[in-house]
């Protein structure tokens, strides 16, 4: 059996004793071994936690209990007025318990104390999650929501085309793509014929708006 002190592994064997540690199968028990020439002094307190595994833990077992990681999730694209929930899946893991957080900043996030918070940022806003463990290990990551806005497109009221004359429909000027109902893509599209027409504007490739 192997015991980890502080996720280092402190040597020994089943009953015996390793670097600072000493421990007994019968009864069991566990205690300081660090005083030359002192028979083990089994500990009668109270311990942080104490975990208990029918297997030997592989490396990967151990650096996913012992080293604290967080993961802020990938970034988002949204439009104005749209939510969207931050953080990983899991946010947070390894580590040694109690494991303290925060967001920030915290300015359109619903509730900053939660791990997946939803976060409704009027601009582009990055955020960064903070996470400390029992032993001071602080370990950070960020994640960006980009907010486009949607675009505004106002063709005017419904006209008149007298035959042989040219109206010129024009969705406005800013947007990333512009796709009418006669299928082109220019900002300005020029009519001679009778007919309904409409425009799908579109910023940022998420956020369109139609006329």
């Amino acid at each position: 059996m192997s015991i980890y002190v502080n996720c280092n592994d402190d040597g020994g064997t089943y009953n015996g004793s390793g670097g600072s540690i000493a421990y007994s199968a019968n009864p069991g028990s566990i205690g300081r071994n660090d005083l030359a020439g002192v028979p083990p002094w089994y500990f009668k307190g109270t311990l942080d936690e104490v975990r208990f595994w029918n297997r030997a833990l592989t490396q990967a077992d151990i650096d996913a209990l012992c080293n604290l990681s967080v993961d802020a999730g990938n970034d988002y694209y949204i439009c104005a007025g749209d939510s969207v929930v931050i953080g990983g899946s899991p946010t947070i893991q390894g580590g040694t318990p109690p494991i303290s957080f925060n967001w920030s900043p915290t300015t359109g996030l619903n509730n900053p104390n939660t791990l997946n918070p939803i976060a409704s940022p009027i601009h582009t806003t990055t955020y960064i999650i903070q996470a400390i463990d029992y032993f001071g290990t602080i370990k950070t990551d960020s994640v960006t929501v980009n907010v486009f806005n949607k675009p505004i497109v106002n063709l005017g009221n419904d006209t008149t085309l007298c035959f042989g004359d040219t109206l010129y429909l024009d969705a406005g000027a800013g947007a990333d793509s512009y796709l009418w109902s006669t299928l082109e893509t220019s900002q300005t599209i020029a009519v001679t014929s009778s007919g309904n027409y409409n425009v799908v504007v579109t910023n940022g490739s998420i956020c369109s708006n139609n006329d």
